[in-house]
């Protein structure tokens, strides 16, 4: 399982849920469910094209499991009221990597693998975010356009 998990947060974020209140059943839940997979699918392609300089290609040494543990498509999970999704690498079956890569390591004191920011920043960096606030706000924006 994933290590981190999102939620929909972004500014105005109560007003647009009493909004869809007054649309009818089930407007929030779908526009809830659908801000958290389209945060999950740009984490993922941002991830995806952090990790292509470590892959070496495949064969003797090029596994791809990192590559695969990414999460691509992890569904929604309901906690009474609140919703949440696994984004990043699953660690569980072959993300373990992506921590000491976008942490570095040490060995006897000296950085042996450099920390790799733009891969932590992929997941975990305020750009990343902003956009992803900027990707749920119009979520929410797009299922009053679909659902009257």
């Amino acid at each position: 399982m994933a290590k981190r998990k999102m939620q929909v947060d972004f500014a105005g974020v109560d007003v647009f849920l009493e909004q869809l209140k007054a649309l009818g059943e089930g407007a929030a839940q779908k526009a809830t469910e659908n801000a958290l997979k389209a945060t999950q699918a740009y984490i993922a392609k941002q991830a995806e094209q952090a990790m292509k300089k470590h892959e070496p290609p495949i064969g003797k040494y090029g596994t791809h499991t990192t590559d695969k543990a990414i999460i691509t498509d992890y569904p929604v999970e309901w906690t009474q009221t609140t919703a949440s999704i696994a984004v990043g690498f699953d660690l569980e079956n072959g993300g373990m990597p992506s921590l000491y890569l976008m942490h570095g390591t040490e060995l006897d004191g000296q950085p042996h693998i450099k920390e790799d920011a733009e891969l932590y920043d992929a997941v975990y960096g305020s750009k990343t975010r902003r956009e992803v606030h900027k990707l749920q706000k119009a979520e929410f924006e797009k299922i009053f356009e679909t659902w009257r």
